[in-house]
């Protein structure tokens, strides 16, 4: 068999390299069991109940937006407190 008769699975067979399968299902399914894990590890951890979460977003948005039109950005909050 001539080189340029070779195919790429040809080469890929001969390097032991398996041809490309059926990946986005196993993918789909971890990226969905890391959403799971990552939302429940959030609400365990979270250091404010929602009801404060949601007022001090709230707050940091509209100074966001009240700031954004003077190109300035709001001080960042002393560690500890997000």
């Amino acid at each position: 068999m001539a080189i340029s008769n070779l195919s790429k699975e040809d080469i890929l067979d001969a390097l032991g390299i398996e041809r490309a399968g059926n990946w986005f299902g196993p993918a789909a399914a971890a990226f969905g069991i890391g959403l799971v894990v990552g939302a429940a590890a959030a609400l365990l951890l979270a250091p404010k109940s929602g009801q404060e979460l949601r007022e001090d977003l709230t707050s940091r948005m509209r100074e966001m937006r009240e700031k954004g039109g003077k190109g300035e950005m709001p001080p960042n909050p002393p560690r500890g407190t997000i």
